[in-house]
């Protein structure tokens, strides 16, 4: 799980951000409700973009990884996973939502 600890002045000034050796986030937030259906969580993408936007300014090289053992849980609950070929449409919408807002 990806740690993240914040200075408490700053609510997206990063102390630091680990996964192991590697830095990494999350895109957990960008759906609503909790389904594929509840449409876009801006409040999700105003928050990830307020932190990539921190982590550049500190000088951060980011790599976003859309899968990387965690699908998204959305996708396993509504579909059970990529056993499902109903999966492939709303994962490539996913991927395709990722590099729209974050991939400036």
């Amino acid at each position: 799980m990806c740690s993240v600890k914040y200075k408490k002045s700053t609510p997206y000034q990063t102390t630091w951000i680990t996964k192991e050796d590697a830095k990494e986030y999350s895109q957990y937030l960008i759906t609503k409700y909790g389904k594929l259906s509840g449409g876009v969580n801006k409040e999700g993408i105003k928050y990830y973009n307020n932190l990539i936007n921190e982590l550049l300014r500190n000088g951060l090289t980011l790599f976003v990884t859309l899968f990387h053992w965690d699908l998204p849980q959305i996708l396993e609950d509504e579909y059970g996973g990529f056993l499902s070929p109903h999966i492939v449409n709303h994962f490539q919408a996913y991927a395709e939502l990722g590099y729209k807002e974050f991939g400036d």
